[in-house]
């Protein structure tokens, strides 16, 4: 499954086009998006969407509610080595705090 993560908080209709030109023959599956800029912490942050090799099929849009923690964890730690995009999405001060301890005490919890 490809991850995709993005350095904005504009939406996914944003920048999909271009994925998938980027994309084009090189992959057929799910794409999992992580929508932490522009969604936050809400349960909307992970979907996925169906890709045919050409396009997505926008039928196939679903909300992931189960997402594994070694791939929540590179989620993550994409979002703290790059503080200048997580600065600008969506979270509160409060809760980019929140977002950087809570994903701190987890690695320490391993």
């Amino acid at each position: 499954m490809y991850v995709s993560l993005s350095l904005t908080a504009l939406g996914l209709d944003y920048y999909c086009d271009e994925l998938q030109n980027d994309m084009h023959s090189k992959y057929k599956g799910r794409v999992l998006f992580d929508q932490l800029l522009s969604h936050g912490l809400k349960e909307q942050r992970f979907v996925s969407i169906y890709f045919d090799g050409e396009q997505f099929d926008m039928l196939s849009f679903r909300v992931e509610s189960s997402v594994s923690k070694d791939i929540q964890e590179k989620c993550s730690t994409f979002f703290l080595d790059n503080p200048d995009a997580l600065a600008k999405s969506v979270l509160s001060k409060p809760q980019q705090f929140l977002f950087k301890k809570n994903y701190y005490v987890s690695l320490a919890a391993v």
